[in-house]
């Protein structure tokens, strides 16, 4: 009744003033509320909730912060029902679409990515790694391929490694180089080729051995001449007969054509002096039970698993370096013991105990051997 009399009073007095000549177009217009407890209902809705004929749970992928009406999650964003706020994509991850109620994991070899992205979080959208990079799947950023191997697809997804006779010597790689002529390398993952040894050549590029120098006769027929060359030749025309000063020729390491999937690690190649690759280590559970895990030492660092009984420089040990026997020629490294089959001219081998050494047999090399002796004291 009291609203009822408030509009007949309104009326009575509109009806008088278009009496004295007032226009309706002077009479403001008042907007009445008819209902003031609906428009209390429809702002008294929770977050998490919106109105619709009353407070319903707000759907998934759209937000709800306590308003009259649901809004829906932006690229990059997605929320559950009943969320009061929508959620970025987590960090490797995206979607590229309004009203989502979940992100998909980023693929393998690509990354996430998009304008709306805060700490790798909120991708819009994956984008490919390119040559040079990788990734697992779930990445929010790529990585360089490491040296030692390449990667040569715009969406590679675990490196490779460079194939024996190859090598890559930084990251980034899209592919990996062959091998110099003169060079070598027997192992998978290699970031540098070794030289071929004294005694030893190759003319090819992209090999995984060197090949020994050719034998040569004796001018009078009596027999072979030891023949060497340079570390690091290129052709059988610088192999040349072993004289003073030359280096003494080592090429059983270089010929070796095995292939493992270990860290290369060079030979030494100028002849009878200690490689100083390895020192003494304690064995670190190497799978092979034959294998013994030595450090690797000239700014190389690291550890590897070194067969004892076959290696020339760890024979038997990590620190039994064959080649570094004084005066030595032609050394191998057998069942875990030095084998010296010639020595350096004016010296003949000899065994003691069954360790091998090389003693002076001509005066001049007995003058040879008395020098240095001189000069390590």
């Amino acid at each position: 009744m009291y609203s009822v009399a408030l509009v007949s009073g309104a009326l009575l007095s509109l009806a008088v003033q278009v009496a004295s000549g007032f226009s309706f177009e002077d009479v403001p217009r008042v907007a009445i509320e008819t209902n003031p407890l609906f428009a209390r209902a429809k702002e008294s809705c929770p977050a998490g909730q919106y109105y619709d004929n009353g407070c319903k749970g707000c759907p998934a992928g759209f937000y709800c912060p306590g308003d009259t009406s649901a809004k829906q999650c932006n690229s990059g964003q997605y929320s559950g029902a009943g969320a009061s706020a929508c959620s970025p994509c987590a960090s490797g991850t995206y979607t590229n679409q309004k009203g989502s109620v979940r992100c998909t994991t980023v693929q393998c070899g690509w990354y996430g990515a998009g304008s709306n992205q805060d700490n790798n979080r909120g991708s819009t959208e994956q984008k490919q790694c390119g040559r040079g990079f990788y990734s697992l799947a779930g990445s929010a950023a790529c990585k360089k391929c490491p040296a030692g191997s390449y990667c040569n697809s715009s969406t590679t997804c675990e490196p490779s490694l460079c194939q024996p006779g190859r090598f890559s010597a930084n990251e980034g790689a899209s592919d990996c180089t062959e091998c110099a002529a003169g060079t070598y390398v027997n192992r998978y993952g290699s970031t540098s080729c070794c030289q071929c040894c004294a005694g030893s050549f190759q003319s090819s590029t992209g090999q995984t051995h060197c090949q020994a120098c050719p034998e040569k006769t004796r001018p009078d027929g009596q027999g072979k001449v030891l023949v060497t060359s340079e570390p690091g030749s290129k052709s059988d025309q610088q192999c040349h007969a072993y004289g003073f000063g030359d280096p003494a020729p080592i090429p059983a390491v270089c010929v070796d054509s095995s292939v493992t999937q270990n860290q290369a690690v060079c030979p030494i190649t100028t002849g009878p002096v200690p490689t100083g690759l390895r020192k003494r280590s304690v064995p670190r559970g190497c799978s092979n039970r034959k294998h013994t895990m030595c450090e690797v030492k000239s700014g190389r660092g690291g550890w590897e698993c070194i067969d004892t009984e076959v290696t020339l420089d760890a024979c038997g040990s990590c620190d039994n370096d064959c080649s570094a026997i004084p005066y030595v020629g032609e050394v191998k490294c057998v069942i875990g013991k030095c084998q010296v089959t010639t020595c350096r001219k004016g010296f003949s081998v000899q065994y003691v105990d069954g360790v091998p050494s090389c003693i002076p047999s001509t005066k001049q090399a007995f003058f040879i051997f008395e020098k240095d002796m001189n000069l390590e004291k």
